[in-house]
């Protein structure tokens, strides 16, 4: 998936070309020809070991010029696909169209289960067609669960927040297993006194140079065990907002496929790289791993754990 300032460039060429049209100087008529290329669907999947419930968001792939994702309200919501699910017995479950229930506003499929969907096996597949656009596949493996040590909360530790007080510290220490590839992600969530409902998802932020791209504010952080592989691990970061009063603390942890990590860490690279000041800089790939389309279809382990001091 190539991403490039083709807009930005193109205003520049136009700019630089002269052109006149005052007082009876002759006007040029600048044609140029935009390509064009068959659009595809582009699926964006991730699914936990413990999910009941699996939302998908559907949506197609657009030429420069076209306007009708930005001027849609779901950013090219794609109605009328059937998307399935598959494991190793064939057909698990088929999704449906909807937004009823949505935890995201562009969340647009869902496909709800008896029971949490590491009890259907390691391999999964999920599959899509439309009548307007060529079929997408992909298939991945659940990755082993890496489990944590220990997970500290250090109370004003962090930076200052607007309210002049400091925000909260989080340590954790895990071992990670050698001579393997790893990927983790953390994530901050709160809720309140015996409620299993995440109610709010808190930004988080490090200092530690291994977590990838663009990590200042952000409700997630992603890592590669690429400089540590092998060895006990100590991640600090802080929280960048206050915590929601009477709401618990529980630190999210996952062990995520490559995939899942490396779309996120080109992506954040992505958008750091277009910048006000970067519109001279490379292009970089976005990382796909579906068949026939475009898109990500990742896969994690997770596990929740109350944060004390």
């Amino acid at each position: 998936m190539k991403v490039k300032n083709s807009l930005n460039a193109l205003i520049i060429i136009i700019l630089s070309l002269p052109i006149y049209g005052c007082n009876g100087l002759p006007v040029t008529t600048i044609e140029i020809a935009t390509p064009k290329e068959p659009s595809k669907m582009i699926i964006h999947a991730y699914f936990l070991n413990t999910d009941t419930a699996l939302w998908i968001h559907l949506h197609k792939s657009t030429s420069l010029f076209e306007l009708d994702t930005l001027e849609s309200g779901l950013l090219g919501d794609l109605a009328g696909a059937t998307a399935q699910l598959f494991n190793d017995n064939g057909l698990l479950s088929s999704f449906q169209y909807g937004l009823q229930g949505n935890p995201q506003n562009i969340l647009n499929y869902s496909s709800h289960l008896a029971a949490p969907l590491e009890t259907y096996g390691s391999k999964l597949s999920i599959k899509v067609n439309h009548p307007a656009y060529a079929e997408i596949t992909s298939t991945q493996f659940f990755p082993t669960h890496v489990p944590i040590e220990s997970a500290k909360l250090i109370k004003n530790a962090g930076i200052v927040l607007s309210n002049g007080e400091n925000s909260h510290a989080i340590q954790i220490t895990f071992k990670d297993p050698a001579q393997e590839a790893n990927f983790y992600q953390v994530r901050i969530v709160s809720r309140l006194p015996n409620d299993q409902t995440d109610r709010s998802i808190l930004r988080v932020s490090s200092s530690d140079p291994i977590f990838t791209t663009g990590e200042f504010g952000r409700t997630t952080l992603e890592v590669s065990d690429e400089s540590f592989d092998g060895s006990s691990y100590i991640f600090n970061f802080f929280l960048m907002e206050e915590i929601p009063e009477e709401h618990l603390l529980y630190f999210t942890w996952r062990t995520i496929t490559k995939e899942w990590y490396e779309y996120i860490k080109s992506n954040r690279q992505q958008f750091v790289s277009n910048g006000f000041l970067n519109n001279f800089s490379e292009p970089l790939n976005i990382i796909s791993n579906v068949e026939g389309g475009l898109g990500i279809f990742g896969l994690g382990t997770e596990e929740k754990i109350l944060l004390q001091e």
